[in-house]
């Protein structure tokens, strides 16, 4: 789990050169609106997202995601997305350990800005906008990032290079072990 434009994918990406099976609650989320013959965008997934967590209850997602693992055959498993502590409880009482990934606000910003992602804030006051709305949502369901990132096992900060990133997952690794 992580804030906006922190490293979170660059984490799981590296965790799957090292044998790991990614699954993603957004992943999740993509396919319900899939299925409802809809495009998944941002905007379109916060809002189905709410609504299902609304419905269904807060570890929906999680629920689904848990079941999708437990028929792979995958041994070790990242899962990315976490926007809520119902999830992210959820995940550490079926025994995963929760990592957050965070650097600060001027660092993940240039990022964000410089991938060009659809749906990133690319001005400075859009990514604000859009970071405040993620790290504590007063909607019902809606994403709570702040509170994810209090409950976390460990925390990597990623303000340095990739390559200080995958030093400090490494000795994470070696502590799991």
């Amino acid at each position: 789990a992580g804030t906006l434009a922190s490293g979170k994918d660059t984490a799981a990406r590296y965790l799957e050169r090292k044998g790991f099976c990614h699954f993603s609650l957004s992943d999740e989320l993509r396919e319900i609106i899939r299925e409802r013959g809809n495009e998944p965008m941002r905007d379109l997934m916060h809002d189905v997202a709410i609504e299902v967590r609304s419905r269904f209850g807060d570890t929906y997602l999680t629920e689904r995601l848990l079941e999708k693992i437990k028929k792979s055959s995958c041994r070790t498993v990242v899962v990315t997305s976490i926007h809520r502590p119902e999830e992210a409880r959820a995940l550490q009482q079926s025994g995963a350990t929760l990592w957050v990934v965070d650097a600060p606000f001027a660092v993940r910003f240039e990022r964000a800005r410089s991938r060009g992602r659809i749906g990133d804030g690319v001005t400075f006051e859009a990514f604000k906008e859009q970071e405040e709305r993620e790290l504590a949502s007063t909607d019902r369901g809606g994403q709570q990032i702040d509170y994810v990132l209090r409950i976390a096992n460990e925390k990597i900060d990623n303000s340095g290079a990739e390559e200080d990133l995958y030093r400090a997952i490494d000795a994470l690794l070696e502590k799991l072990t």
